[in-house]
């Protein structure tokens, strides 16, 4: 494992340092504290991985991602590059941690169907106290597309879906 990377279960710290720093956190008042083992609500607002996802490797690395916030690779682990994340959090703050919640999704479905992984990001957010918050800031920066994308559809209907998984639970299509 290369040094700068980290595993959510042996550094929980650590991850909840890259959540709270590059995926929009940082200044928000609240705490960083190692990941919790269950998936309850949390107070602190910060969506944190829970069980099987807690072995994820998170890596910082720009050129895996090739101009993308964060990916995730077969092999369990997650790359991301600060520098997007960044642009993003100025342009809609809060978005990034969206994308970070995303990327675990793959993981926890093994699926590459970015529709489904929305939807099951959207639905993880409830499980946090400013779930909304999160969910609202990634439906501003998506409003920003408006082209149709085949992978997530518009920027605006991928804002819905995220709003409609988020509110009710349902259905990950369109």
């Amino acid at each position: 494992m290369p040094a700068a990377a980290t595993s959510a279960r042996g550094l929980g710290v650590a991850v909840g340092l890259i959540a709270g720093v590059v995926f929009g956190l940082a200044g928000s008042g609240l705490p960083i504290a190692a990941p919790a083992s269950a998936a309850p609500k949390t107070p602190t607002g910060m969506w944190r991985p829970y069980g099987a996802l807690l072995d994820v490797v998170v890596v910082p690395d720009c050129d895996k991602t090739a101009g993308a916030a964060a990916i995730a690779d077969p092999e369990r682990r997650i790359y991301y590059c600060p520098t997007r994340v960044d642009y993003i959090n100025r342009r809609a703050p809060g978005a990034g941690h969206f994308f970070f919640v995303h990327e675990f999704g793959h993981i926890a479905l093994d699926s590459g169907d970015e529709r489904e992984v929305d939807c099951w990001a959207a639905r993880e957010f409830r499980k946090v106290a400013d779930g909304a918050y999160y969910i609202e800031a990634a439906a501003r920066f998506f409003m920003r597309f408006p082209r149709p994308d085949d992978k997530y559809g518009s920027g605006k209907e991928r804002a819905l879906r995220l709003r409609r998984c988020y509110a009710d639970g349902g259905p990950a299509y369109p």
